[in-house]
C-alpha cells in the first residue's frame, strides 16, 4: 500500500508541475561542467599554448606564439618583445615554459632559450657556449631541469645541450655517424628524466635514447622490422615515468606505448579503430598513482591504469575525465589540484579541483537566451524555488528533482517580454515586480491573478523591489517612490520618498531602510512617522560612501550594510554611524548583494562573490577555481534559504551551494 500511495503522489506532483507549467514540460536543469575556457577575449595574447607553468607565488604562466602570459586568476599580463629592449623577450614563439629550482622559467624559443626572472621582471638571453664556441640556437623543443640542478635542453638539428650552472660549463652532444653510442639523431622532440637520472630522448625520426651520466653514453630503441617487444613508432613527442617505474612513451602516429624496463618489453596501445584518443600524442603525465593522463589531437583524457589495461576513467570520482578543447599541447595540475589545459587553437582550458558550488542553465533549449538572466530568486517549499528572469518571467526550480519548468511567462500573460525583477510569498499570495506591469497578486490555490499599478504609460509600473515588514505590511519600490498595501482598500498607496527605490529592508527595531538609485538612503520609523534621509558629503567622511545605493542587509547585530554602484561597502548603526570600507580589496566596487549568515556576509559583485567577516576584517573571493561558472551576479538576487542554503542569480542562470561551517576566509 505504502509503494502505491508513493506511486499516486510521484503522479499527483507532475500534474501539478505540468499544470502550473500549463503546456511547458519538465526538462532537467543543465548543471554546468566546472570548466573554463581562457582566449584571446579574457586577455591571453594568443589561442595557441604550447607551455604552462605555477611560479612559488602561485602566478599561472602561459607560453603561447605570441609571447609569455601570467595570469593571476583574475587578468593576464602579457610580455612580448620590444626592439632595442634587451630586458624584454627575444622572442614571441615559445614552445616550453619550465620552472627551475630558483625560481626562474626558462623558455624554448624560436630562437635559442630565454630565462625570465620574477624578482626583476626581467629576461635574459642564454648565450653560453660550449668549450669549441657552441651556443644554444634555432628552435629549442624543450627545457628540463634535472635532479642535481643540470638544465637540458632539446633542440631542432642542433643536438641536445646540457648546461651546469655551478661550472658554467656547456657541453653539446650530437649524433656521429657509425658511433651507437651517441645520440641516435641531432632533431630531439622531448627530454624527460626518470627517477633514476637517466635522460630519456625522444627523437623526430629516430626512436628512443637512454642517457647514462656515468658512462655518457646514448642506448638506442628503434621500431624494428618484425615489431614484437619492440618501441612502435620511431617519433616519439612525449614521455613519462609513472610511480612504478614503468615508462610511457607518446608517439606520433602509432599511440602509446608502455615500457617494462625489467623486462625490457614493449606493449603498445592504438585506439585508431575507437575515438582515436591516443592518435598525435604530444603530453603525458601521471595525475596520481594508477592514473594517466594523455593528451593528444582528440584532446586529453584521463586513463586509468593497471598490469593487464589501460581503460578511459569514465566515472565522477576525479574533478576531471576529459577535455572539451582539442589538439592538447601542454598541461599543469597545480598546486590546488585545479587541472589547465594548453591547446594549439582554442586557448587555456580550466577544470577547478574543488567543486564548493553547483551551478544550474536556466535558459531555454533553443538558440535563444531567453530565461538566461536570473533577476530574482523567492523560495516556496521542500527545495522549489521561483526564479524571475529579465526577459520571460518566472521558472520553477525543484531542486531535489533538478527539473527547470516555466511558471509564469511572457507567453502566459500575452506579451513579448515580461521583466520580473522582485518575489515575495505572503500566506497564499505570490506577490510579483515586474517591469511596466506593475505588481501581480498571484493566488497560489486557484492560480487567479490580481494587478496593480499596471497601466504601462505610468511610471509607477516599473517596480523592481518587494519587502514584507515585520508589521506583514508589503512594500515596494518604483521608478517614481515608496509604495505600500493597505489591505482594507485593498490597493497601494503611494507615500514619500518619490525617488527611484532599488532596495527595501528592516533593522531589528522595526525601522524601514530604504535605497535608492541616485538620492542616497532613507530611514522610516512607522511608529513615529520620521522620515529621514542619509547623503553623501565629500567633506564628510562620516557619511555613506555615494548616493548611488544597489543592496541593504542587516546582520544580526543590527548593523545595516549598504552596498553602492561603483563605490564598495559601507556600514552603519546607531554608535558608529556611517562607515565606509574603502580599503576592503573587492574584486569590483559594484555590490550587488548582499546577505548576512551567521557572523559573516556573502557579497556578491558584477566580479565575483566574496565572504566576509566583519569581527576580523577577514576577506575571500570565490572564482571559477571554486566552481562558480560566471562571476556576474544580479542586484539583489539571492536568498539564503530556510534550510541554511544561499541561492544566487546571475547572468546564466543560478548557483546554489551551502555555507562551510567552518571559516573559509584566509
Amino acid at each position: 500500500m505504502k509503494r502505491i500511495f508513493r506511486c499516486i503522489a510521484a503522479f499527483l506532483f507532475l500534474f501539478y508541475i505540468l499544470f502550473l507549467s500549463e503546456r511547458a514540460e519538465s526538462a532537467n536543469a543543465s548543471v554546468y561542467h566546472n570548466l573554463r575556457n581562457y582566449t584571446v577575449d579574457d586577455g591571453l595574447s594568443s589561442n595557441h599554448v604550447y607551455g604552462i607553468v605555477q611560479d612559488s607565488v602561485g602566478f599561472i604562466w602561459f607560453g603561447t606564439d605570441n609571447g609569455l602570459c601570467r595570469f593571476d586568476g583574475c587578468e593576464f599580463r602579457c610580455y612580448t618583445h620590444t626592439d632595442g629592449d634587451r630586458s624584454s623577450i627575444s622572442s614571441n614563439n615559445i614552445r616550453r615554459l619550465m620552472l627551475d629550482s630558483h625560481g626562474q622559467i626558462w623558455l624554448a624559443l624560436d630562437n635559442g632559450v630565454d630565462i625570465y626572472t620574477p624578482a626583476t621582471d626581467r629576461f635574459r638571453h642564454f648565450d653560453a657556449r660550449t668549450s669549441d664556441g657552441a651556443c644554444v640556437t634555432g628552435q629549442t623543443t624543450e627545457v628540463i631541469e634535472d635532479r642535481e640542478g643540470e638544465i637540458w635542453i632539446a633542440t631542432v638539428n642542433s643536438g641536445l645541450f646540457r648546461w651546469n650552472p655551478v661550472t658554467e660549463c656547456l657541453t653539446v652532444y650530437r649524433h656521429v655517424p657509425g658511433d651507437d653510442t651517441s645520440i641516435a639523431q641531432d632533431y630531439i622532440s622531448t627530454i624527460y628524466e626518470s627517477k633514476d637520472g637517466t635522460i630519456w630522448i625522444g627523437t623526430y625520426s629516430e626512436g628512443l635514447c637512454a642517457f647514462s651520466k656515468q658512462t655518457g653514453c646514448f642506448t638506442h630503441y628503434r621500431k624494428e622490422t618484425d615489431g614484437r617487444n619492440c618501441i612502435s613508432d620511431n617519433s616519439i613527442d612525449a614521455i613519462t615515468e609513472d610511480s612504478y617505474g614503468t615508462l610511457w612513451l607518446g608517439t606520433v602516429s602509432s599511440g602509446l606505448d608502455r615500457f617494462d624496463r625489467s623486462t625490457g618489453r614493449f606493449t603498445n596501445y592504438d585506439d585508431r579503430n575507437g575515438e582515436g584518443r591516443l592518435q598525435r600524442i604530444h603530453c603525458l603525465a601521471e595525475r596520481a598513482p594508477g592514473e594517466l593522463l594523455v593528451c593528444a589531437n582528440s584532446g586529453a583524457t584521463l586513463y586509468r591504469i593497471s598490469e593487464s589495461e589501460l581503460r578511459p576513467i569514465e566515472d565522477t570520482e576525479v574533478p576531471f575525465m576529459r577535455t572539451k578543447c582539442c589538439n592538447i599541447f601542454s598541461f599543469l595540475y597545480d598546486r590546488e589540484g585545479n587541472f589547465w589545459f594548453g591547446s594549439c587553437y582554442e586557448g587555456v582550458e580550466f577544470h577547478p579541483a574543488r567543486n564548493s558550488f553547483t551551478c544550474y542553465a536556466t535558459r531555454k533549449n533553443d538558440s535563444s537566451d531567453r530565461g538566461k538572466v536570473v533577476s530574482a530568486v523567492c523560495e516556496l517549499k521542500d527545495g522549489q524555488y521561483l526564479l524571475g528572469n529579465e526577459n520571460d518571467g518566472i521558472l520553477l526550480f525543484d531542486r531535489h528533482a533538478g527539473t527547470v519548468v516555466p511558471y509564469r511567462t511572457a507567453q502566459n500573460v500575452g506579451t513579448a517580454i515580461y521583466n520580473v525583477f522582485s518575489m515575495l510569498v505572503d500566506d497564499q499570495t505570490l506577490w510579483i515586480a515586474a517591469f511596466q506591469r506593475g505588481i501581480e497578486a498571484v493566488d497560489l490555490k486557484s492560480r487567479t491573478v490580481k494587478s496593480y499599478l499596471a497601466d504601462p504609460s505610468d511610471p509607477s509600473s516599473r517596480v523592481f523591489v518587494l519587502f514584507r515588514s515585520s508589521s506583514g505590511r508589503i512594500w515596494a519600490g518604483t521608478s517614481v517612490g515608496l509604495f505600500y498595501y493597505d489591505r482594507f482598500e485593498d490597493r497601494f498607496v503611494t507615500r514619500d520618498p518619490k525617488v527611484r527605490i532599488s532596495d527595501i529592508t528592516e533593522d531589528h527595531a522595526g525601522r524601514l531602510w530604504i535605497a535608492t538609485n541616485e538620492d542616497g538612503l532613507y530611514s522610516y520609523d512607522a511608529r513615529t512617522d520620521l522620515l529621514q534621509h542619509y547623503r553623501y558629503d565629500p567633506d564628510d567622511p562620516a557619511t555613506i560612501s555615494r548616493n548611488a545605493v544597489n543592496t541593504l542587509a542587516v546582520d544580526r547585530t543590527n548593523r545595516l550594510w549598504i552596498g553602492t554602484n561603483g563605490y564598495g561597502l559601507c556600514s552603519y548603526n546607531e554608535k558608529d554611524g556611517f562607515v565606509r570600507h574603502e580599503t576592503l580589496p573587492l574584486p569590483s566596487k559594484i555590490i550587488q548583494r548582499i546577505i548576512p549568515e551567521n557572523d559573516r556576509l556573502w557579497i556578491t559583485t558584477d566580479r565575483g562573490l566574496i565572504v566576509f567577516y566583519p569581527a576580523t576584517g577577514q576577506l575571500k573571493r570565490y572564482s571559477r577555481a571554486d566552481g562558480l561558472h560566471t562571476e556576474q551576479f544580479m542586484s539583489n538576487s539571492g536568498i539564503l534559504t530556510s534550510d541554511g542554503r544561499i541561492v544566487l542569480g546571475t547572468t546564466d542562470g543560478i548557483c546554489t551551494f551551502t555555507p562551510p561551517m567552518t571559516s573559509w576566509a584566509t
